[in-house]
């Protein structure tokens, strides 16, 4: 077994999923299976090649059809920075997406597997340079790196600095890429482009909660004027999803009533005409195309958006609400959210937002 980095074996899959998607499956098996994932591994039919890439790039090799499955999983559950590898499935990763022994090379390297796959594992190394996901790493490091590494005995303590130097740059460049789509998206809402702000979540989470009609998605954001003041922190990454948190100033137009002015202002003392004031609101509805007021919660009257979630819940016409809050007004709300996002052919994508519960939600 050769033990390679976990960053390294993570791009070395990438690489290799992709191009057996772009050049092994047929149209019906993509369709089959709709995304590159695990589940192409699964693939038992002939594809574009006329038989079953699995088993002719594996060939006499105890390789399971789970073993990226299991390799993946390993690596989310253990504290090791590096994952081992079969030289010979690893030989033949390689040489599959076009890293293999140049002319030349001295003949025992051919017969060796051992110091084939070491040659070939630092050979794909030395792609990174030429790679932007890895652009941050360090030359000097890198060229020291490779300047001491010798087929069959790697130097230890210029493999774990190149490792550390490229956790670092896949960290920051991730970190990064979830920054701009959070970022990207409250920039899309704040600018009324909602076509484009919903193309950054992902397809579950569309059909989640909008059953994948961006008509729901964006009568949401009907009374919506201007997102401000954009704050995402707390990012983190762990394989293909992340989560981080996000603060902003949501400016919204808001409406209330003479049965709802100054309603936060009321105290025990005036119990009785807080009641009398949301049964006259209630009965104020019966004659509006809203239903279901009597199911709202009573602390949501004490809230600055409670016009937007009475609209939503009872009916989803946003200009219903006029029928029963006539007084209009603009207000800035401030939001803070839980956001997670995954991973989704190379592209992040969010899939969830869930207020924190601290009042600050939409």
């Amino acid at each position: 077994m050769i033990k390679i980095s976990n960053i390294a074996f993570r791009k070395l899959y990438n690489d290799f999923t992709n191009e057996v998607w772009n050049t092994e499956l047929t149209d019906a098996q993509k369709a089959s299976i709709r995304k590159i994932g695990l589940d192409l591994w699964l693939l038992t039919a002939a594809g574009q090649k006329g038989d079953n890439f699995y088993e002719r790039i594996f060939k006499n090799l105890d390789v399971t059809r789970k073993h990226f499955y299991n390799k993946l999983s390993s690596i989310r559950s253990s504290d090791s920075k590096k994952v081992p590898m079969n030289e010979e499935v690893l030989c033949r990763m390689l040489k599959y997406i076009g890293v293999d022994i140049p002319e030349g090379t001295p003949k025992h390297l051919w017969n060796d597997e051992i110091k084939q796959a070491n040659f070939l594992y630092n050979l794909y190394l030395k792609t990174f340079e030429a790679d932007e996901f890895y652009t941050n790493i360090n030359a000097e490091m890198l060229s020291t790196y490779q300047s001491k590494v010798k087929i069959g005995r790697e130097s230890k303590a210029s493999n774990d600095k190149i490792e550390m130097a490229i956790n670092e740059s896949v960290t920051h460049h991730e970190n990064k890429n979830v920054l701009i789509v959070v970022n990207s998206f409250y920039q899309a809402i704040s600018a009324s482009n909602l076509e484009e702000a919903w193309k950054m979540l992902s397809p579950t989470f569309q059909n989640r909660v909008w059953h994948g009609q961006f008509e729901d998605f964006a009568i949401g954001y009907h009374y919506s004027i201007s997102v401000n003041n954009v704050h995402v922190w707390d990012i983190r990454i762990e394989d293909y999803t992340a989560n981080c948190k996000v603060y902003f100033e949501d400016v919204v137009d808001t409406f209330t009533s003479d049965e709802l002015g100054n309603i936060d202002k009321l105290t025990l003392s005036n119990i009785d005409k807080f009641c009398t004031r949301l049964k006259a609101l209630l009965e104020k509805s019966a004659s509006t195309t809203l239903n279901g007021l009597e199911k709202i919660e009573i602390h949501k009257f004490f809230e600055p958006a409670v016009s937007e979630y009475i609209w939503y819940r009872c009916g989803r016409n946003p200009e219903a609400i006029q029928e029963l809050l006539e007084s209009r007004s603009v207000q800035s709300i401030p939001r803070l959210y839980n956001i997670s996002c995954a991973k989704i052919d190379e592209n992040w994508l969010i899939k969830g937002i869930s207020p924190i519960r601290n009042g600050l939600y939409r």
